[in-house]
């Protein structure tokens, strides 16, 4: 009988063994975002405008890492549009095994000038980017979605401190 308890025990020091490895490596993922939302700028909340873009990430167990463009309009007119391209991080601060997973974000990068053009009406669209410039943000958010497939977020972020940005994103994890 002793031969086969120690057996049994050995099976489970191994089975607890591989467990302990399988949590141990690092679950590396890889995201795409497509979404927009709404700008409006802290000084002139009349200048609400639109913005369209994507990100594409790499993740690395609980911090994601990518790259991100996008196309704002402001007051959602075509002629003072501009664009902007950047480098991200995220941190799920709760981990990614929740179905609602909140998460912070940080990124650097620019924007472009607007191309902006005076229309036969007179009027006159708000100007955010009249020359090149950098572009810095940091916001939170919450996903909703499995760790793996389809999710969507809500994320509200702050751009160089004199915008305010609220997003609804679709995303795909694909590993």
């Amino acid at each position: 009988m002793k031969p086969a308890l120690a057996a049994l025990a050995l099976v489970a020091a191994l089975a607890g063994h591989a467990r302990a490895e399988e949590s141990a490596a690092l679950a590396i993922g890889l995201e795409v975002h497509l979404g927009g939302g709404s700008v409006l700028a802290w000084d002139g909340p009349d200048e609400t405008g639109n913005a369209f873009g994507g990100v594409v990430l790499v993740a690395l167990d609980d911090f994601s890492v990518g790259l991100g463009a996008a196309a704002a309009m402001p007051d959602s007119r075509l002629q003072g549009q501009l664009e902007a391209f950047w480098a991200e991080g995220r941190w799920a601060f709760l981990g990614r095994e929740w179905l609602f997973t909140p998460y912070g974000v940080l990124g650097l990068g620019f924007a472009t000038a607007d191309g902006f053009e005076r229309s036969g009406t007179g009027f006159s669209p708000a100007r955010w980017s009249s020359s090149a410039g950098f572009l810095g943000m940091f916001g939170a958010g919450v996903r909703f979605g499995e760790a793996t497939g389809m999710s969507l977020s809500v994320d509200v972020r702050s751009w160089n401190v004199s915008h305010l940005g609220f997003q609804l994103i679709a995303g795909y994890r694909f590993f």
